[in-house]
Formats: C-alpha cells, sequence, structure tokens
C-alpha cells in the first residue's frame, strides 16, 4: 500500500511538471518596437533657403542603421539629405517666388508603423536693399555705414577707382556683377574662403584706408547668393571723391655709403624742417617700371609707404603713433639697409610725413650703384601678362638660361579695415 501511494505521487508530479513544460513553450516574446522622436516636427524658413538640421532621438534602436529622408511628391527645391546619429539635415532652394510654399519631409526608420512627418514652411520672397552711407572721406580714407535690411543676406561689397571700371569696360551694373562672380569663382579656385569674399550684417563705420588723394571712387554693393551666384537685390553705389593733401615745400640732403651689401643712408631736412620724415631704398628696375606705367614718384613713395605702415598696423597690431616712432625720423638722422643686392642700382627717396602717417611733399631722390659682389647672370626675363581682367591676370616668365630668380606680382587692391 505504501509502494502505491509512492508512485502515485510520483507519477502526479511527472505530469505536473510535464504540463508546466507546455505552458513554458506556448509563451509568444512581444516585439521591440524603437522609439524614435524629433526635437520639432515643422520648420519655418525665410525665402533665402539654406541648410537646416533637426536633432532626433532613438531607443531601442537597430545598431548602425540610420533613419531616411524623402520628400512626397514634385518638390525639387528640397534636397541634400543627410543623415548622422544625432540629426537629420536638407538644403532648401532660395524661393524666388512672391508666395508661400510648403511640403512634407517624412522620416523613416525600420520598425514604425508609420513615417514621421516634418512640416516644412518657406515664404515667398520679398524686397531686400544693402543701404550705403558715406560717414567721413579725408585725402586717404573712407569711412561708410553698410546697412543690408536683411541681416541674414550674404552681399558682396566692393570699393574700387571709378577709373578702373572705366577702363575694364565696367560701365553698367550687369557687367560689374559678371566680372565680380567670375572673381569670385578664380578666388574659390585657389582656396579662398567664400567667407572671406561676401559679407553678412552690417558694417557700421567701416574703413577704407591707403586711397589716392584726389581720386574718384565707386563703393558699390548687392545681395548675393553665394549657391548659385544670382543677385538677391538691386546693385547700389556712391560715387566718392577723396581729398587733397596740402603739400609742404621741404627738400633733404641725402648722403650714402655702401660697404659691401650695407647701404647708409645720412639725412638732414632743409629749410628748417623739424617734423617726421621717411627714407626708404628701392631697386631702380621696379621703380622705373612704376614710372612706366604712369605712376609719379610721388605715388611710387605713397603708395609704398602706406603698405609698409598697414602691415605694422593691421598685421602686427602696432598703434599708428608706435608705428610712426619705429618707421619715421626727425631731425638729421641716418638708416641703414643691409643684405642689398650687389652690382644693383637703389633709387632712395626721403619725404614728410603728418602726424598721422601720410606722405605730404614731394619726395628728394638719390640712386647709388651696390658693390658687386657676385658675377650678375646672363639671365634675361621677359614678362608678359593675359587674360587681365579688373582683379585677375596671368602671368608668365620666360628665360634665357637656368640661373635662379624671383618673379611675384603686388596687389594694390584695397580692404575696408573689418574685411
Amino acid at each position: 500500500m505504501k509502494k502505491f501511494r509512492h508512485c502515485l505521487f510520483m507519477g502526479m508530479v511527472g505530469m505536473a511538471l510535464l504540463g508546466s513544460g507546455c505552458n513554458s513553450d506556448n509563451e509568444e516574446v512581444e516585439p521591440v518596437i524603437p522609439a524614435f522622436e524629433l526635437e520639432k516636427n515643422s520648420l519655418s524658413v525665410s525665402d533665402n533657403g539654406g541648410n537646416f538640421s533637426i536633432p532626433y532621438s532613438i531607443r531601442n534602436g537597430i545598431e548602425g542603421v540610420l533613419p531616411t529622408l524623402s520628400v512626397a511628391g514634385e518638390v525639387d527645391w528640397v534636397s541634400g539629405f543627410e543623415v548622422d546619429e544625432h540629426a537629420v539635415a536638407f538644403d532648401v532652394a532660395r524661393n524666388k517666388s512672391e508666395k508661400e510654399r510648403a511640403c512634407k519631409v517624412s522620416v523613416s526608420y525600420p520598425g514604425l508603423e508609420a513615417g514621421i512627418d516634418i512640416t516644412l514652411t518657406q515664404s515667398g520672397a520679398v524686397d531686400r536693399e544693402v543701404m550705403l552711407e558715406l560717414k567721413h572721406v579725408d585725402a586717404t580714407s573712407i569711412t561708410v555705414d553698410v546697412v543690408p535690411s536683411d541681416k541674414n543676406m550674404t552681399y558682396f561689397l566692393m570699393l574700387e577707382q571709378a577709373q578702373t571700371l572705366i577702363d575694364y569696360g565696367m560701365t553698367t551694373d550687369e557687367l560689374i556683377y559678371e566680372s565680380d562672380v567670375r572673381w569670385i569663382k578664380k578666388s574659390l579656385e585657389v582656396g579662398v574662403p567664400i567667407e572671406d569674399l561676401v559679407s553678412v550684417g552690417d558694417q557700421i563705420g567701416l574703413t577704407y584706408r591707403g586711397c589716392l588723394p584726389e581720386t574718384e571712387y565707386v563703393l558699390y554693393a548687392y545681395g548675393l547668393d553665394i549657391t548659385d551666384y544670382s543677385m538677391l537685390t538691386d546693385l547700389v553705389k556712391i560715387n566718392i571723391t577723396t581729398g587733397e593733401i596740402e603739400l609742404v615745400d621741404v627738400g633733404f640732403d641725402i648722403q650714402t655709403h655702401v660697404e659691401g651689401s650695407t647701404l647708409t643712408v645720412d639725412v638732414t631736412p632743409q629749410a628748417g624742417y623739424d617734423g617726421l620724415y621717411y627714407v626708404d631704398a628701392y631697386e631702380k628696375p621696379s621703380f622705373d617700371f612704376g614710372l612706366g606705367q604712369g605712376q609719379t614718384v610721388y605715388e611710387i613713395c605713397y603708395s609704398n609707404f602706406e603698405s609698409t605702415l598697414e602691415i605694422y598696423q593691421y598685421l602686427l597690431g602696432i598703434p599708428l603713433e608706435d608705428a610712426l616712432n619705429m618707421l619715421a625720423l626727425s631731425g638729421p638722422g641716418s638708416r641703414e639697409f643691409t643684405e642689398r643686392k650687389g652690382g644693383m642700382t637703389y633709387v632712395v627717396a626721403a619725404f614728410s610725413l603728418t602726424d598721422e602717417g601720410i606722405v605730404n611733399s614731394e619726395p628728394t631722390t638719390v640712386e647709388v650703384k651696390m658693390e658687386s659682389t657676385e658675377p650678375e647672370s646672363s639671365n634675361i626675363l621677359t614678362i608678359s601678362v593675359s587674360d587681365v581682367e579688373a582683379r585677375s591676370a596671368i602671368l608668365n616668365v620666360t628665360t634665357t638660361n637656368d640661373d635662379p630668380y624671383l618673379a611675384g606680382a603686388r596687389s594694390c587692391r584695397l580692404r575696408g579695415d573689418d574685411r
């Protein structure tokens, strides 16, 4: 009897275990559904368009799988879809129509029951302008305020000599614009960032220094789409004529001494002049080249000194007063020029300066030839320039032998302080 009860108990336990095993096999595992959320589901943009991104978050996602973007219907103004682990992004083209437009950008991800839509709305085109106002002009500088009506609009701003525009046939707004675009594209090809070529936002008190006295300039600006280089506004311009420099009647006695590659210049101001003056030594071939291009001795000296002063002020960050203390002389003085080229003839010039660093006298010049330290090269260099436009040209150099030489071009482009 005891044996029977024991067997019956074991049988019941076995049936219970068997029943338990069957229930475990019949359980259904519920699928894990991703939870996807955009930071925002609607976006309103201006008619300018641009690149836009919206952050997103995802839980229970599939490792290595990113969302995909699409746009329904015949929409050609939304493109450039990009997705990373943190945001979705796309490009919106500029709206040239006055009408507002809208579309839906769909975000898809495996496991979502339905896509998530971004409602994108772009406003219609509005009238824009760039306002230019002359604030100050003197003999060598021009100060202006530049105020675009749309603070986010990119615009092109340039100051040119009026005669330069005429010389290169830039006599209409359309021809100026076409020349600008060619120059921008060439600049981009050689690695100049687009940010260095266009402006955004107000520029109050923008100052152009190093202008030539008694010269007519044209300051112009217009909105520019940097994606397709189309104009966003009309071209606006103002004509500005710089003032006259009142020259002082002063000369300088210049004595030169050559020792090896060192040129020492002793200078004594004449007629009791006790103001500032500057002394420089120019290679005669370069000096004569400038004269051959129609520059005067004053213009050559003025241009070179202004370039030197700008290096001290804007490249080295030295205040004007300190820069003049380092560069200018007063009373009898001397200047030493080292490492001059053997056999080269130099034009030594001395001219007076105002307290603001403006050349205000006709230069006094003398010529001096350095001692020959090595045989002169028989290499004959021929320079030619082709494809000349207002802001670019191709420099070609041919030689008659393999002797080393140095060639380059100096830009006379005027730039504002803040550009």
